[in-house]
């Protein structure tokens, strides 16, 4: 409970030390989602009744939870195996009243970067890792992605620094130098 600290309720129900991550954002119902990336090989992630299916590659889950901690749905945004190796991960969740705002990175082995819907993302500077941000709705859509690519590799920039306001303003501290190309445009800073 925010207002007195007092436990609403505890449950283990799936091994969070199997994941690379675990980064819960509730809501304004508190409904808690939980974003993950599992290390099993297992055909199927579970949470309660919940079975979500895994690629043989990477996975990034987003799991709903009700004001109770039960399980309502859940949700791999690489039902498939990404191309080439590329594929990106959530660093920091945050709810701006009606959606989820994400952020993280992005990693390419060779060309283009992949985003969290699957989208094919050219890299315009020839770099390994980008960073991306997404408006997610509470049933798990993406609404909109973008990248976030720099002259310099943006690996420790796109962690856990993202703010949004009450006019869904979305703030974020990034370490930048040389170049951003964000939304079709580049920037530079001297």
């Amino acid at each position: 409970n925010g207002q007195n600290g007092n436990q609403i309720y505890s449950k283990n129900d799936f091994n969070i030390m199997g994941t690379f991550h675990f980064i819960p954002v509730f809501d304004g119902d508190n409904n808690m989602y939980i974003f993950t990336e599992p290390m099993s090989a297992e055909p199927f992630f579970s949470t309660g009744s919940i079975n979500i299916p895994l690629n043989d590659g990477y996975n990034s889950l987003m799991i709903k939870f009700d004001s109770s901690g039960n399980p309502i749905f859940g949700k791999n945004f690489y039902p498939f195996n990404p191309p080439n190796g590329a594929y990106s991960w959530v660093n920091d969740v945050k709810f701006d009243g009606t959606d989820l705002i994400v952020m993280g990175n992005m990693v390419t082995n060779n060309g283009s970067f992949v985003g969290m819907s699957g989208t094919k993302i050219s890299n315009f500077y020839g770099k390994d890792y980008a960073g991306i941000i997404a408006k997610i709705d509470l049933n798990g859509n993406i609404q909109w992605e973008k990248d976030l690519q720099s002259s310099q590799n943006l690996t420790l920039g796109m962690f856990t620094n993202l703010a949004v306001d009450e006019k869904k303003n979305i703030y974020s501290y990034l370490t930048l130098k040389d170049k951003l190309h964000y939304n079709s445009v580049e920037y530079s800073f001297g």
